[in-house]
């Protein structure tokens, strides 16, 4: 069995990238993991091939990359506590060109960083086509709606 990690951070946006290269720059052993080809949450969303628009955003994840086990492609659907030695179970399911295949991950911490949504507010005409939350537009200026 591998050694559990110090923290498993679960999202790749701005905040899960923060913490885990915070973390893992105090010399813990440190996993992210993200259900994403690509880190960057909804914020730094971007297609591929391309950095995301943040070049200091881009740069936390070129240092976090060196120093920490970045787990893309990895869908976590469970999280559990072992009986035995108290450790955090993490189960993921990872995307590959033939199916997806479980991944089970062990820590002793675990930083949830799953991101937002918008909670849009009614107004006259918030249902009428063509009327986008400010999410929605985010998403459609980044291409991908």
């Amino acid at each position: 069995m591998t050694r559990p990690y110090d923290l498993l951070v679960i999202g790749g946006g701005p905040a899960g990238v923060g913490g885990a290269l915070t973390v893992a720059q105090e010399g813990l052993r440190v996993a992210l993991v993200d259900g994403a080809a690509r880190l960057g949450g909804q914020y730094f969303r971007h297609r591929a091939g391309e950095q995301p628009a943040s070049p200091r955003f881009a740069r936390q994840c070129a240092a976090l990359g060196s120093i920490a086990t970045v787990l893309t492609n990895h869908q976590v659907w469970a999280i559990s506590r072992a009986e035995d030695d108290g450790l955090f179970v993490v189960h993921c399911l990872v995307a590959e060109p033939g199916g997806e295949r479980p991944v089970t991950l062990r820590a002793t911490r675990v930083l949830i960083a799953t991101g937002a949504h918008d909670r849009p507010l009614p107004f006259p005409g918030w249902d009428l086509p063509g009327v986008f939350t400010p999410g929605g537009a985010q998403a459609l200026l980044k291409g991908r709606a």
